[in-house]
This record gives C-alpha cells, sequence and structure tokens, in this order.
C-alpha cells in the first residue's frame, strides 16, 4: 500500500470523525438555538448535515485498518450521543407522531399538525444518524481488540 494511500484513508477517518462531532454538537445546540415558527432554517441545515454525516459514518471503513489509532476519537463523543439522542426522542412524539411543526414543538406552541413529512423525519433520522456512528465506534473499539 502506498504513502499516498495510506493518509487518504487517514484523512477520511479523521474528517468523518470531524463531520460526526460537529452533527453531534449542532444537536446538543438544538434545544437552546433561537427558532422562529415562520423559519426552519435551523433544522433544514442539520437535516442535510445529518444526510452528511450518514455518509461520514459509512466512510470510517475507509480507515479500519488503522483504527487502533483512531479508535480514540470517538469517546469524547459518547455523551454527545447520549445528549444528543435524548434531545431527538424529545421530538419523536410532537413532531412525528403528532404532526406539529419543528419550532412550535421546540416552543411549546400548541398548534394544528402541519408538519411537513421531512420534518416528520427529523427525529427518526438523527437517531439513525446517531445510531449508526455508534455502532462504528463499537466496531472500532471491537476489532482493534481482537488485532
Amino acid at each position: 500500500m502506498s504513502f499516498a494511500e495510506v493518509i487518504l484513508r487517514m484523512g477520511v477517518s479523521i474528517v468523518s470523525w470531524m463531520l460526526i462531532y460537529a452533527h453531534s454538537l449542532m444537536l446538543v445546540v438544538i434545544p437552546v438555538a433561537d427558532c422562529r415558527p415562520e423559519d426552519d432554517t435551523l433544522w433544514r441545515g442539520v437535516m442535510i448535515v445529518g444526510v452528511l454525516t450518514l455518509i461520514a459514518a459509512a466512510a470510517l471503513n475507509v480507515g479500519l485498518n488503522w483504527r487502533s489509532t483512531l479508535r480514540w476519537l470517538s469517546l469524547p463523543a459518547l455523551p454527545l450521543w447520549l445528549y444528543a439522542a435524548y434531545v431527538c426522542i424529545r421530538y419523536l412524539e410532537p413532531v412525528s407522531l403528532q404532526g406539529i411543526p419543528l419550532c412550535e414543538a421546540k416552543l411549546g406552541i400548541d398548534s394544528e399538525p402541519s408538519a411537513a413529512m421531512w420534518q416528520r423525519l427529523w427525529a427518526p433520522l438523527h437517531l439513525l444518524v446517531i445510531t449508526c456512528c455508534a455502532l462504528q465506534a463499537f466496531r472500532y473499539w471491537r476489532i482493534a481488540d481482537e488485532t
């Protein structure tokens, strides 16, 4: 394996971990971020980053040959994932099941069910992303211990 390929694989893994951290931090900040009922830019942005983070979680496989070096990057993410999952679970019932728009659910405003489909998928998508990232972190540790 050439030196360039080694650097590329390590770089892909490190950039993937950086995107995973960015996504987790965005989810953690959601409860304190400013939200206006007529503006859903915050939610759309986090949704786009969530899709990119799914791709990044899959890209972590590229660096698995060097997992013992990179596995330590997953440890600080664990508390972030736990709190981010808590944030997402808080939106499952009002948004995904009842159809209340995200910002109204965040502000506690009772409104008629008018959430768009992407808003109903917001919490389940992010829970899927958190789960995939946690599984990849577990895989990093498990495989590194076997070698």
